[in-house]
């Protein structure tokens, strides 16, 4: 495994980086690193930082308990780009059809119940992306979901 150190070496080498990882929980780690180094390396500011790694923790835990019904083999690519207006993300799974930008709305509705005990257990993730990410789209091609996002800025 590479050292933090040279992630965001090579992270500097470039306003894009791309990595594979098989969607494995033990693997999360080495995503957060991977996204954290090319933060670093860009001066993307502490809490942008934190917010990009929950978005594409909470992405990748979806992928597997909801997309692939558990732990495989199957890749995920998570690549980042160092834009004029902060880093944006294309999340790619292989993982059956899922329509994020739909999710997205419902899981925001939901937060709207003035009785937080009525909600389900669990469930933040979907609202958590809602609220950090902006601009989000999604395709499905090539037998891939295929997410891009920004993050959005609090006003």
């Amino acid at each position: 495994m590479p050292s933090d150190t040279s992630l965001i070496d090579d992270a500097r080498a470039a306003r894009r980086a791309s990595r594979t990882f098989a969607a494995r929980l033990a693997r999360v780690p080495e995503i957060s690193r991977f996204v954290e180094a090319f933060c670093a390396a860009h001066d993307v500011g502490r809490d942008d930082t934190l917010r990009m790694t929950l978005v594409v923790e909470e992405l990748v835990a979806n992928t597997i308990a909801h997309g692939h019904r558990g732990e495989c083999d199957a890749p995920i690519v998570v690549s980042l780009h160092a834009a004029a207006e902060g880093v944006e993300l294309c999340y790619e799974d292989t993982a059956p059809r899922f329509d994020l930008p739909a999710a997205l709305d419902q899981a925001l509705s939901r937060l709207d119940d003035p009785d937080p005990a009525s909600r389900p257990v669990g469930g933040l993730g979907l609202p958590l992306i809602a609220q950090y990410a902006g601009c989000v789209r999604h395709v499905y091609e090539q037998g891939r979901n295929r997410v891009s996002l920004k993050l959005r800025h609090p006003t």
